[in-house]
């Protein structure tokens, strides 16, 4: 073999192991459809600590099987999730660090405002995105720096090119967006009221505040519940949707709904959800229905703006209630997709290492279990959220 053979094959060896690596560097957020027949749902399952640093985004497919492990050195309280754009946005409820993942598997970091001091524990209560926008709060409260006198948050906002931030006073707890137009839940802790900010995205400027009347007497009133991720507050069939629980003995886990005018900020309707207990974790509108979620094993859903609905309880055999009430089998995370609900648990009896933690999926029609998805991967971090790659 002469030199030139020798060195023509040694190139394509070194040009295909670069290949190699790269597809290797590249692969956690990537679909596999070469090696992986099966071509079911895929999700990122994300650990991480209240205080202390380091997170793990480990992906699996429909059968527990674990794709691709990630780990973070730092990265504190990965609670809220968004997609926007073909981009994954991890946000950190506890400080000014958050974090990116494409497509390719790529990782960028997220910054608030430049005001604003990396690192500073000045975290999100919610991230949130619309067909147009990308939204994130930063809660800034009570701060010497940069709010001395009043609770103070900032609403965060992109549209794939250019960033905006607005100051808003009070706990902004929720934004949905409508005709280039933000509705900022808030709610001032100094008197217990509540509101929802008029936001003109375009102008980045508050044109008017909608008042909601919560039936305050004193310190007795209805406050928005299941605040998972911002769910309080929806845009459904051109309305404005709060769901609201009151906070007595004869009015907590009786939750109501509020149907608001967008334009006018006129209460138009106030509905009753359930006249028995219950506690509800998340809202969710998913192809022309909402569904107002329990913390239990049972879910409204709302076909319409109307008092009609539907209770749909979710088949769950003795096993497993007994299971959750000696494990403390908490709800971590819930995703409706396609025709069924998908419900993270974690059973919080053990120390993090040792806990139980899986996936269960039941159908919005019936409540039946279709699907068990195990997660076997073990982690000390005592958080864990999910969402869905597909």
């Amino acid at each position: 073999m002469n030199i030139k053979n020798k060195k023509l094959i040694l190139t394509t060896i070194i040009s295909l192991f670069a290949i190699a690596i790269s597809i290797l560097l590249y692969t956690p957020f990537q679909k596999i459809t070469s090696t992986n027949t099966n071509t079911g749902i895929e999700f990122a399952v994300v650990y991480s600590n209240a205080m202390d640093e380091g997170f793990e985004v480990v992906k699996y497919d429909n059968r527990g099987n674990i794709l691709n492990e990630q780990r973070f050195k730092e990265g504190q309280a990965i609670y809220y999730f968004s997609e926007f754009k073909d981009n994954y946005y991890l946000m950190s409820e506890r400080k000014n660090r958050h974090y990116i993942l494409n497509e390719d598997g790529e990782v960028n970091l997220l910054f608030g405002p430049e005001k604003y001091e990396k690192d500073r524990n000045i975290g999100s209560a919610f991230s949130r995105s619309s067909e147009k926008y990308m939204f994130y709060s930063m809660n800034v409260g009570i701060n010497p720096e940069y709010s001395p006198n009043e609770y103070m948050s900032e609403l965060v906002y992109f549209d794939g090119s250019k960033s905006r931030n607005i100051e808003l006073s009070g706990y902004i707890q929720s934004v949905v967006e409508q005709n280039n137009k933000a509705y900022v839940l808030s709610f001032n802790g100094n008197n217990n009221k509540l509101g929802i900010y008029v936001i003109d995205l375009l102008e980045n400027k508050a044109i008017k505040t909608i008042p909601i009347d919560n039936h305050l007497k004193q310190f007795e009133g209805y406050f928005p519940t299941g605040l998972n991720n911002g769910s309080p507050l929806q845009v459904y069939q051109n309305k404005l949707i709060l769901i609201l629980d009151g906070n007595t003995k004869d009015t907590q886990h009786r939750p109501i709904m509020q149907i608001i005018n967008p334009d006018s900020g006129k209460l138009e309707q106030e509905l009753s959800i359930s006249n028995q207990d219950f506690e509800v974790y998340d809202t969710q509108v998913h192809e022309d229905k909402l569904y107002i979620i329990s913390s239990d094993s049972s879910f409204i859903e709302y076909n319409g703006l109307s008092d009609k609905s539907k209770t749909v309880h979710l088949d769950q055999d003795k096993n497993f209630v007994k299971k959750r009430e000696s494990d403390r089998g908490n709800i971590s995370g819930i995703k409706i997709i396609g025709n069924k609900i998908y419900i993270l648990y974690d059973f919080v009896k053990e120390v993090p290492s040792k806990r139980n933690r899986e996936i269960r999926a039941y159908n919005l029609e019936t409540g039946d279990e279709e699907v068990k998805i195990t997660l076997n991967y073990r982690s000390d971090k005592e958080i864990i959220k999910f969402f869905s790659l597909n």
